[in-house]
């Protein structure tokens, strides 16, 4: 106490000496709810505070110390923090009160949380503590405060409560008096009492009922509880299903409320009987709900595991009676309600000879029954149903002709017992194919009636029978050939086809000429034979149908001549049999004719060209044979290239009067043959060249053309590419390299140039050139020179000058031997040299020679001009000074290479890699 003295002495010295005046601050502490047993953390509010005048503040404050118990204090962030480096003074001697102090050598500002208060909750459930402050004072008094107690309440824990059932319903209950609904979830204070209440039974649907069991804490229907901690109060209740029995007849036995998962016996009477033609049987149970039965047992037992309905259904039957005095009839029985009845009797009964019985008509009676005239029907039965059959009595009447199915009367039948034909007529004449007929008289049941027609009643059953005599019969005469062909019947001119009725048995003469032939006709027919074997003339008699046919035999003329007209005679034109055949003789293949060449170009047989030259006809008709020549005109010539070489495979287009197209030979030789007079034009085409002349005309053509001829002028470029040098490359000055390239044209390469640029491809001198393609390789005498931009060109020219040229990708250099693939600094270059190698001209392998200082491990390889290795020659410690070693230009899988540019390339454990050298095999 006497430090508080002394501080607030201190500060109302400061107070004095720095006094302005100041407003007031508004200091508030919150009303607060807290649980019981848990530490509370008081803000002490204030509002702003002015800058620069309250370096102190303190105050006394009065709570319930059974409520609440003071516990300390937090200045972390609270305006307070700004002297975190000075002490507060608290003082909570006095029971229930508490003395705070608190200063700093800096100014206190802003507005907020002043100090923190830490209090413990220790009172009971709803106990609360004012909050009363006394003396607050900032800075002595200045500038004032204004301060608003606050207020702090504690209450017991919240307890989690829960109130279910066993089952998943939503049963209504009861908490405190107030209806709520399983399952209920809630919090309620520790400690405190309440009423639970439950009524059974509960019903949720008219037929499930709930009946109470027991609450698990083993209360009744209705109790109080005390909340001590989380609980769950769990209601128990068993469940009835009602079990519903549905029938239109009898008396079902066992509806009625079940426990659930019992078992119930249901049944139901078998029969009901109404009367002689109605009655209900049983037929089945439909069952609705889990455990119920569907089926056709009577006497069944249900598993009562949820209401169940189970519905008794009936089959009504009707009696169907069948009444008919003749036949035999089908559908007679018991049908239930609604079903379809097939019904039938016989369409006929015969009863005795030539007597029937016919089915007319169905008279029914009762619902659903049939009326009517088809014999066989259906009938929905919708009750008690009699079907009587109507007959009708016929007799047999049997009308025919003799001969059999001479004439169809269309009158064979049965006819009903009275009915009357008054007049029955047969034909008095009746042709039947070949044959005519007569008619005789009536046979009726075997007695004789020339009357006609007649008339009859159908009394009984008749047979009448038309009886009719041959007239004539048909006599016809065919030809093995076409019709028109001349006879004679009876000295009388006919033409064939000839088709007469005869008089029945009568005899004729029949006749034909030798030869048929119509005027300038090319074919004519010779008598062969008579179908009969009779003569030429020969007579024939009527007694049945007569079919004569004429055999002649056919003879063609075959005329033979040229064309152009009156170049030879042929003795083959004349007569030949159909079956003949002609050989014409062999024409001469040129001939020449006032003065004119003929070529012969085939045989013609009716305007037809014909292979062959002789050719043989089948005389199977009159024929034109020509033998026809034309005259000789073609056009010829030559396709050559500036060289003056034939050039083959060259297209000529002829068009004009008559369009081909030919290629030239190996020659270079074109011909168009067999040309007409006319106007032509020949032009050559080619995808690599152009012609001098671009075509030729001919106009009215009329004799021979030959040397005719086009030079072919190349213009497809040449292609080169350079190998080797390729960039990058560094040559030894004064010494001997190789340059190596490849080159192909179309035709043919004429010339070829390789220059040499020492500075970046500005300037160019010629170090070589060739006048022919056959060349890929150079060996090179480098300059003795030094340069790092050097460049090789090579241009490749063509038979007809068209060019290409290629150079290196980057520049290569010409430099000292110690520069050449140096890759160690320490090792002089120079003494390490490869030579350049060529095949030995009289043995078939190459000798490869290089140079090292001293005993070093090399590995020499040979690469193709592609890069890829084919060889390993040496592969281990070599001796100083030049070494040698054979290639006789096999791989390393023993296969001999092609002839062609290879490499080599020295790789030594000193020096690396030291560069490669061209080996030309042929």
């Amino acid at each position: 106490m006497n430090r508080l003295r002394q501080l607030v002495g201190f500060l109302i010295v400061v107070r004095v000496i720095f006094s302005v005046a100041y407003a007031q601050v508004q200091v508030v502490i919150p009303d607060t709810v807290a649980t019981i047993g848990d530490t509370i953390l008081l803000p002490i509010r204030v509002n702003e505070i002015p800058d620069s005048s309250v370096y102190s503040y303190q105050f006394k404050l009065f709570y319930e110390d059974s409520v609440v118990a003071y516990s300390g204090y937090e200045t972390e962030g609270s305006l307070s923090s700004q002297w975190e480096s000075m002490q507060p003074f608290v003082n909570n001697t006095t029971t229930g009160e508490l003395e705070f102090g608190h200063f700093g050598v800096n100014p206190l500002s802003g507005a907020g949380v002043l100090i923190y208060l830490k209090f413990e909750a220790i009172g009971s459930h709803l106990d609360s503590s004012s909050l009363v402050f006394e003396n607050f004072l900032f800075s002595a008094g200045q500038p004032q405060s204004e301060t608003h107690n606050g207020k702090i309440t504690v209450h017991a824990p919240l307890m989690s409560v829960s109130v279910v059932s066993n089952l998943s319903e939503n049963f209504e209950f009861r908490l405190d008096g107030i209806s709520k609904f399983m399952p209920f979830d809630t919090t309620l204070f520790s400690g405190t009492q309440h009423y639970l209440e439950i009524e059974s039974p509960q019903f949720l649907l008219e037929d499930t009922r709930f009946n109470f069991l027991s609450w698990a804490d083993g209360g009744d229907t209705s109790h109080f509880v005390t909340i001590l901690s989380d609980t769950v109060f769990q209601c128990n209740f068993s469940t009835d299903f009602y079990l519903t029995l549905q029938s239109e007849h009898g008396d079902p036995v066992g509806q009625g409320w079940y426990e659930e998962n019992s078992a119930v016996s249901i049944s139901v009477d078998s029969l009901i009987v109404y009367s002689d033609t109605t009655r209900c049987f049983f037929s089945d149970w439909e069952g609705e709900g889990e455990g119920s039965y569907t089926g056709e047992q009577r006497i069944i037992e249900v598993i009562m595991n949820e209401p169940i309905v189970e519905i008794a259904h009936w089959d009504t039957q009707h009696y169907l009676d069948i009444e008919s005095e003749y036949g035999e009839t089908t559908g007679e029985g018991w049908y239930l309600a609604g079903d379809t009845a097939n019904i039938s009797v016989d369409s006929v009964c015969f009863r005795g000879e030539g007597t029937g019985y016919w089915f007319s008509s169905w008279v029914g009676r009762g619902d659903g029954s049939y009326t009517g005239e088809q014999r066989e029907t259906q009938i929905i039965i919708q009750s008690p149903v009699v079907e009587s059959a109507i007959w009708d009595k016929k007799y047999y009447l049997y009308v025919s002709s003799v001969p059999e199915e001479l004439f169809e009367f269309n009158l064979t039948g049965w006819y009903l017992d009275g009915e009357t034909f008054t007049q029955i007529q047969a034909p008095e004449e009746i042709q039947l194919e070949d044959t005519k007929y007569r008619f005789g008289n009536w046979l009726v049941n075997d007695i004789n009636n020339h009357q006609n027609p007649i008339s009859i009643t159908m009394d009984t059953s008749y047979v009448i029978e038309a009886h009719y005599n041959v007239d004539s019969v048909r006599v016809t005469i065919s030809s093995n050939l076409e019709n028109n062909v001349s006879i004679y019947v009876d000295s009388v001119q006919q033409q064939i086809p000839y088709n007469q009725f005869w008089r029945y048995q009568s005899v004729h003469e029949i006749c034909v000429d030798s030869i048929q032939s119509a005027a300038d006709s090319l074919t004519r027919y010779l008598f062969d034979y008579w179908s009969d074997g009779g003569d030429k003339c020969h007579e024939v008699a009527a007694d049945s149908i007569l079919k004569v046919q004429l055999n002649l035999f056919s003879e063609h003329y075959l005329q033979v001549e040229t064309d152009p007209e009156g170049l030879f005679d042929f003795a083959e034109t004349g007569w030949y049999g159909e079956s003949d055949t002609v050989e014409l003789p062999e024409m001469e293949l040129k001939i020449v004719d006032a003065g004119d060449t003929l070529r012969f170009v085939s045989w013609q047989v009716d305007s037809l060209p014909v292979p062959g030259n002789p050719i043989q006809i089948q005389m199977d008709k009159p024929h034109l044979a020509v033998a026809k020549y034309d005259y000789l005109f073609f056009i010829s010539g030559f396709v050559f290239d500036n060289r003056n070489t034939a050039v083959e495979n060259i297209r000529l287009v002829l068009s004009g009067d008559k369009r081909d197209t030919v290629s030239t030979t190996d020659l270079g030789y074109y011909q168009f043959s067999s040309l007409n007079q006319g106007d032509y034009r020949i032009t050559p085409l080619s995808d690599w060249a152009r012609f001098e002349p671009l075509y030729r005309d001919y106009n009215e053509l009329n004799d021979v053309k030959t040397e005719q001829n086009f030079t072919a002028i190349d213009t497809v470029l040449p292609v080169i590419s350079l190998i080797e040098p390729n960039g990058g490359e560094a040559y030894v000055r004064a010494s001997t390299d190789t340059i190596f390239w490849e080159a192909s044209d179309n035709v043919g390469i004429d010339s070829i140039f390789i220059e040499l640029s020492l500075n970046g491809k500005i300037d160019w001198q010629t170090i070589a050139e060739f006048d022919s393609g056959k060349r890929n390789i150079y060996i090179w005498d480098i300059p003795d020179t030094l340069s790092e931009q050097c460049f090789i060109r090579i241009t490749v020219i063509d038979y007809d000058g068209n060019f290409s040229s290629d150079w290196n990708d980057a520049a290569f250099k010409i430099t000292f031997p110690a520069d050449v693939n140096t890759k160690k600094e320490n090792i002089n270059q120079v003494n390490y040299a490869l030579f350049q190698n060529y095949p030995n001209p009289f043995n078939n392998f190459t000798i490869i020679r290089f140079q090292i200082p001293k005993e070093d491990f090399v590995k020499l390889h040979i690469y193709n001009s592609m890069g890829q290795l084919i060889r390993t020659l040496i592969d281990k410690s070599s001796k100083p000074g030049v070494n040698s070693v054979q290639w006789n230009g096999v791989d390393n899988n023993g296969n001999m290479v092609c002839s062609g540019i290879y490499f080599y390339r020295v790789h030594s454990e000193n020096s690396g890699q030291i560069t490669k050298k061209l080996i030309y095999l042929k």
